[in-house]
């Protein structure tokens, strides 16, 4: 008996030793596009880091060996070595993996997690880097400016640089030939912005007798606005609570990071929020009784600098909700209430005394009963 109860209670505190010293993520990796010989920062920020556990970066693509352990590089090839870097901050926790001069070999799945005291792995989240390596002689493409409204004029910029010297450029939409140009390595395009604009992709061939088909290149200057919604995880809070929020943008934009631009300072001032999924989820903690009402706004931004309009949410605290009213109260008398403003309060006041009454005339009739009954007995007997 006194063996299953050490084993029972070993058992919990294991449990417990484990639960509390369990890393958190703040902040995670998001996966990226982008084109040989960029720059690449996979970002991961965590919280209740204890004793004995690392932060650990692995290239899933590569095997089963860690890119990073903490601040430190475990890669060993020398190329690798001088592109690779963590951007390290030990008070914010942050554990950034950053990649310069990107190459083919760099792209796949990256997962940012923690090792615990047995050295075994735990994965926190990850992302997946895609390299597009160019074909040799595959245009640019380039929109001038760089952000449009409906109605402006966008400059469509292709440029063919290196493979084939003057290859025929043609400029594209949904199939339809909008400008093309033979034996040239720059062809622009003025385009004013419609609303069928909206969303659509333009694409420019690089036309020659090496490639009939043309490699090419593709760009948006008028995408979809970004659109941001607030959804709680309950309706209704009471005092003490944890109330989630997440933040969740429409438009399907790449790489989109979130902010909350507006949350009470006195929430903000005294540390009671937690952000996880890149700031995609806010969590308030302990929720307090002034908080009712508070109103919240997310915003979502791209990886070229497009902001969304703020989307808001008030939280609600079920303890707090009062229902005011113009109309001065009237003063009602327990035996006269108005039939649509009966209180359960007044009805079990009201049943009560009525019981009470009846009890009491009941008590009465009974006692005047037997007085009667004592009295009837007494006249006979003195009859006799």
């Amino acid at each position: 008996m006194r063996r299953t109860i050490s084993a029972k209670v070993s058992f919990l505190f294991i449990c417990l030793a484990s639960f509390s010293s369990a890393v958190q993520l703040v902040k995670g990796p998001t996966s990226q596009r982008v084109t040989q010989g960029q720059t690449v920062t996979l970002e991961c920020s965590v919280s209740s880091i204890q004793a004995g556990e690392s932060i650990v970066w692995k290239h899933v693509d590569l095997g089963e060996k860690f890119v990073s352990v903490n601040h430190l590089l475990y890669v060993t090839e020398p190329d690798l070595r001088r592109r690779y870097s963590v951007i390290w901050n030990n008070q914010k926790r942050d554990f950034h993996l950053k990649i310069v001069d990107l190459k083919a070999i760099d792209g796949g799945s990256y997962e940012c997690g923690y090792t615990d005291s047995r050295q075994s792995f735990i994965r926190l989240a990850g992302a997946t880097i895609t390299v597009d390596v160019p074909m040799e002689g595959a245009p640019v493409c380039d929109a001038q400016p760089k952000t449009s409204q409906l109605g402006d004029t966008v400059t469509l910029k292709c440029s063919a640089s290196g493979g084939v010297s003057a290859p025929t450029l043609i400029w594209e939409s949904n199939g339809r030939e909008l400008a093309k140009q033979i034996g040239t390595s720059f062809l622009t395009f003025d385009k004013q912005m419609r609303q069928s604009d909206v969303g659509a992709s333009f694409m420019c061939r690089a036309i020659s007798s090496l490639y009939p088909t043309g490699p090419f290149c593709t760009i948006t200057p008028l995408p979809h606005p970004l659109s941001v919604t607030i959804r709680a995880n309950a309706p209704f809070y009471k005092v003490g609570d944890n109330a989630t929020f997440l933040c969740t943008e429409h438009s399907g934009a790449p790489n989109v990071e979130y902010a909350w631009p507006k949350v009470d300072i006195q929430i903000l001032m005294s540390r009671r929020y937690l952000l996880k999924d890149n700031n995609r989820v806010l969590t308030i903690i302990n929720l307090e009784a002034e908080h009712n009402n508070s109103i919240l706004e997310c915003q979502a931004k791209t990886a070229d600098n497009r902001v969304s309009e703020g989307a808001s949410m008030a939280i609600r605290i079920l303890n707090q909700i009062v229902t005011t009213s113009t109309i001065q109260p009237t003063v009602l008398s327990p035996f006269k209430v108005e039939k649509n403003s009966l209180h359960p309060a007044v009805i079990v006041v009201f049943v009560l005394l009525v019981v009470a009454i009846v009890v009491i005339l009941a008590l009465v009739l009974i006692r005047y009963s037997r007085r009667k009954s004592q009295q009837s007995s007494l006249m006979k007997m003195g009859g006799k």
